[in-house]
Order: C-alpha cells, then sequence, then structure tokens
C-alpha cells in the first residue's frame, strides 16, 4: 500500500469513529431528556345529585428519566368529531373557559392546590385526590370534563424553539352526570346504518357504518349485536358492539368488539371495524340492535347486500378470450 492510500484509509477509519461516537453520544442525550407520564385512572364516571360531593385518587406516575415539574389543572371538553375524538375546551394558557361546572372542582391534598406547581422524582407516584363538589341549585345534566397534569416551565430542560416551549400534557377524563334521582333518561337512536359495498366480492369485506345518537339526558354505551343473515333467514355471524360512551347531545361511530387475531408471537385485535366477509355467495342480511346501557328501548335497522365471485367471473371470461383466441389460431395453422 502506497503512502496516498494508506493516508486516506486512515483518514476513513478516523471519520467513521468520530462520526459513530457523535451519533451514539447524541442518541444517549436525546433518550435521556424524554418524557414520560402516566395518570390512572385514565376515565371517571360518576353520577352525583346536587349539593353532594364526591373524592376521587388519582395516581400520576414519572417513567422518565429526569425529574418534572407539574401543575394541575381541570378543563372541559367536547367531543371534536363522531369517531370518539374530544377538543379540550380553554385558552392557550391551559385556564378554564368560563362555564358551568368550573367551580366543582379541587383538589383535597393539604399541601397541594389545582394550577400549583409540584416537583416529581424520577419513579415517584404522586397521589392526588380530585375533589366535585356540586351546589345545591346544580344544573341536573352531564358535565364533561378533562383532569390534566401538566409540565410546567419551572425547572424545564427541554429547549425552545421557534414554537415556544413543548410543554408535555397528559389527562383523563371525567364524565359527570347530576341527577336529584341518580337515574337520568338514557336513550340512543341509530341515525345511520349501511353496508359499503352494497354489492362486494366474496375475497373482500363488507364494512357496516353505524352511527348512534344520544337523545337521553346522560352519556350512555351502546349494547347490542349486529347478525348477519344468508338469504334472509339462516344466521352466519354474530359481531357484538363495542360500549364506547355517546355523549349527550352527540352523535358517535360504534365499532365492534375486535375479533382476537392468534399469531405465534403475540395477540392482536382488529381495530374494531364493523365488518363481515364470506367465500360463499349470495344475498345477505344485516340486522343492527342496540339500546343505551342495556336498558332503555331497543332500536333496530337492516341492510341487504350481496357477495358475488366477481374477480372469479371476470378471470373466466379472460381466460376464455384468450382460449377461444388460441384455437382460431391453431385452425387457421391447419
Amino acid at each position: 500500500m502506497n503512502k496516498k492510500k494508506k493516508f486516506f484509509y486512515v483518514l476513513a477509519l478516523s471519520l467513521l469513529f468520530h462520526t459513530s461516537y457523535f451519533i451514539l453520544h447524541t442518541s444517549n442525550g436525546v433518550f435521556a431528556q424524554e418524557i414520560s407520564l402516566s395518570i390512572s385512572p385514565p376515565l371517571l364516571e360518576v353520577t352525583i345529585k346536587p349539593g353532594s360531593s364526591f373524592t376521587q385518587p388519582y395516581e400520576i406516575t414519572n417513567n422518565s428519566q429526569n425529574d418534572i415539574y407539574l401543575k394541575t389543572i381541570v378543563s372541559p371538553f367536547e367531543p371534536a368529531d363522531e369517531e370518539g375524538n374530544i377538543k379540550i375546551v380553554g385558552n392557550e394558557q391551559g385556564a378554564m373557559s368560563s362555564q358551568e361546572g368550573e367551580n366543582f372542582f379541587s383538589l383535597a391534598n393539604s399541601n397541594l392546590k389545582l394550577n400549583q406547581t409540584f416537583k416529581l422524582s424520577v419513579g415517584e407516584v404522586k397521589r392526588l385526590l380530585l375533589k366535585i363538589d356540586t351546589p345545591p341549585n346544580s344544573s341536573e345534566k352531564d358535565y364533561y370534563f378533562t383532569f390534566l397534569a401538566e409540565q410546567s416551565s419551572e425547572g424545564l430542560f427541554i429547549e425552545k424553539g421557534s414554537g415556544g416551549e413543548n410543554l408535555i400534557k397528559i389527562g383523563a377524563n371525567i364524565l359527570l352526570t347530576v341527577s336529584e334521582s341518580m337515574k337520568p333518561k338514557k336513550e340512543l337512536i341509530l341515525a345511520k346504518f349501511t353496508a359499503i359495498p352494497k354489492i362486494a366480492d366474496v375475497f373482500d369485506k363488507v364494512y357496516f357504518e353505524v352511527l348512534a345518537q344520544n337523545i337521553g339526558e346522560s352519556f350512555s354505551k351502546p349494547m347490542g349485536n349486529l347478525e348477519i343473515y344468508y338469504f334472509g333467514r339462516q344466521k352466519v355471524k354474530v359481531l357484538e358492539l363495542r360500549p364506547d360512551n355517546v355523549l349527550a347531545s352527540f352523535s358517535r361511530k360504534i365499532k365492534c368488539i375486535g375479533e382476537e387475531i392468534r399469531d405465534m408471537r403475540y395477540e392482536i385485535r382488529n381495530q374494531g371495524d364493523c365488518f363481515f366477509s364470506s367465500f360463499v355467495p349470495g344475498y345477505y342480511k344485516a340486522v343492527v340492535s342496540v339500546s343505551a346501557d342495556g336498558e332503555g328501548e331497543m332500536q333496530t335497522a337492516a341492510v341487504s347486500f350481496w357477495l358475488m365471485p366477481i374477480k372469479l367471473i371476470i378471470i373466466l371470461i379472460v381466460l376464455t378470450i384468450i382460449v377461444v383466441g388460441i384455437r382460431r389460431k391453431i385452425k387457421k395453422s391447419l
């Protein structure tokens, strides 16, 4: 090896070493800055009378590799769409918007209040007691809030960018029903039920869209099934509806409980789509039945669809055309 080649060889090794060192140490620094928080329970559903109180313990855990400063707030939320997503209603500083119910909440911890900054060390679990006090003159209805633990700018170690501080938040939703009778009216109606597509190939899936509208006085869970019948008589499939909460005066697309799919390494579930597939062609009918919390009036709707061997027919037609063409060429050559 001549001196010139040896020089470039040593230079390449040196660059590779320093680049690897920089990447490894930079990666460790980035991972060290990651924040991981958890809050339990993630959802609270409670019904209380006007003028009464309720205390719910929460646990916030710092699973990060760094200490973090937090503050807790309670902000109202509202549905953002028909998929179950929500939108926090508050200003940019996290303060609650002015609406009824904003003064229901406080912390029962002796040394801590809402919106007060506290330190959560690495691996520490903080127990917070959220107290709900409803005045005697509270309106009998639902109140929807999120109990938020938000990173405070105090002790902030995340770099500030052009977009401002990247504050981490974690929240637990609160579905609060204020009712004197403790049994508010719950009623769901089927606003939409359709099969997509109405004519499908036997190798494809037919998806069902179920939209439930809550016309009752409180949030409720859709309880029921979606049944598939072959030629309207023989029951061939039963899908159980997923009991996701439908908030009062809102609509939500209802999913189905996913079928368990077993793998050699792990178990997974589908994303909740209501669908049906079969290699048996013919006429099918789907019937959905749903009630609010399994107690309200049962609502039913039906839709029909066809499964046909469309792809197989196309393949046979193409093969027939090819065979006929080949036979004609053979005859001409004879």
